[in-house]
């Protein structure tokens, strides 16, 4: 009986050790999207399309977490492909370059609010010992070790790597000593390890990647566009980002009545700010269904004219809403109203 009970034993552990290793083996492979979004400065400047207005900031925070966004770092996508650590059904991670000061004042704030986490990648040639000293990064405030080492201890902000001085990795003969240095720095300075980089300038060669995996870092963080996607393909050492581009945006949408036919919407539409890759979409019914994507375009001033032809069976009674979309189809711009906002005015 007692040898029986020993077989039963070792023979549950080995169902369940299988059974795990069959979990984990499907959840490392499943394909998500996962979008890394790129910021770079969060305050009121209109003239540069890296700062984006907290108003922005928070409004995209606020359209993710009603979406059912979940944010995670770059070292939950490294546990998932190594050990497959579960993520959530719509993962998102916020990514700030540069470590300016209104990470903190502007950003860490609007984050907190909504629960969510974001990842900041420090240049420490420009990170000073404390408020005093503190030094600028193409002329604007950068944190402090003494802001860096407060943000960690709260949780909100996480720190990753930019390099020592963000030269670009492929005009210097040998990367490593500062992806290396950067790596000490945060170590002695910060108090902590980090194992997350950011190529400056998004820029990376295979000896750069060589660089990080020798430096001890998991996950390479690039500027290419587009929205990652998990499982067999994912390349940690090159990791694409959503641009969220910032500067002034002011979308003009009209509708064209007099060109238009029962079976055509025609739109107008122009943007009275920095030139942005855009996705148009139009919906219809009170649940925001999509009736179609129009292909992507860059919107400047120059107005374009929009047009979507209704589908057999399909009246204009049926649409609500005229969408303007970022690029990757991640974050909502602006949306008008066929009601109200595009409603033919009596003359």
């Amino acid at each position: 009986m007692k040898r029986k009970r020993i077989f039963l034993a070792i023979g549950t552990i080995i169902f369940l050790l299988f059974s795990l290793i069959g979990f984990f083996y499907i959840e490392r492979n499943r394909v998500l999207e996962v979008p890394i979004l790129m910021y770079h400065k969060i305050g009121r400047e209109v003239n540069d399309k890296w700062w984006v207005d907290p108003e922005d900031f928070e409004a995209q925070i606020r359209f993710l977490s009603e979406k059912g966004y979940k944010s995670i770092l770059p070292s939950d996508l490294s546990a998932h492909e190594k050990w497959g650590k579960p993520l959530p059904s719509k993962p998102v991670i916020i990514t700030l370059d540069d470590g300016y000061l209104n990470a903190l004042t502007e950003a860490e704030p609007i984050l907190k609010k909504y629960h969510f986490k974001a990842i900041v990648y420090l240049i420490t040639e420009y990170v000073a010992k404390d408020r005093e000293e503190r030094k600028k990064f193409e002329g604007v405030d950068c944190l402090t070790w003494c802001e860096v080492r407060e943000m960690y201890k709260r949780g909100t902000i996480s720190f990753g790597a930019h390099s020592k001085s963000h030269q670009s990795f492929k005009r210097i003969k040998d990367p490593y000593f500062e992806v290396r240095g950067c790596y000490k720095d945060i170590r002695k300075f910060g108090g902590f390890r980090t194992h997350s980089f950011c190529y400056p300038f998004g820029e990376y060669n295979l000896q750069s990647i060589e660089a990080l995996k020798r430096s001890g870092f998991t996950t390479g963080i690039t500027c290419d566009q587009g929205v990652l996607l998990t499982g067999a393909k994912m390349k940690l050492y090159q990791l694409p980002r959503v641009h969220v581009i910032g500067g002034l945006h002011h979308f003009v949408v009209s509708r064209e009545f007099e060109k238009e036919g029962d079976r055509e919407f025609i739109f107008r539409v122009s943007n009275e700010g920095v030139m942005l890759g855009v996705a148009p979409r139009l919906c219809y019914s009170d649940e925001g269904k999509e009736e179609g994507w129009l292909p992507l375009v860059d919107l400047g001033n120059q107005p374009l004219e929009w047009r979507w032809a209704l589908k057999e069976g399909q009246n204009k009674k049926q649409f609500s809403s005229l969408e303007i979309w970022d690029k990757a189809r991640v974050l909502c711009l602006s949306t008008f109203s066929l009601k109200t906002d595009l409603q033919k005015q009596d003359t």
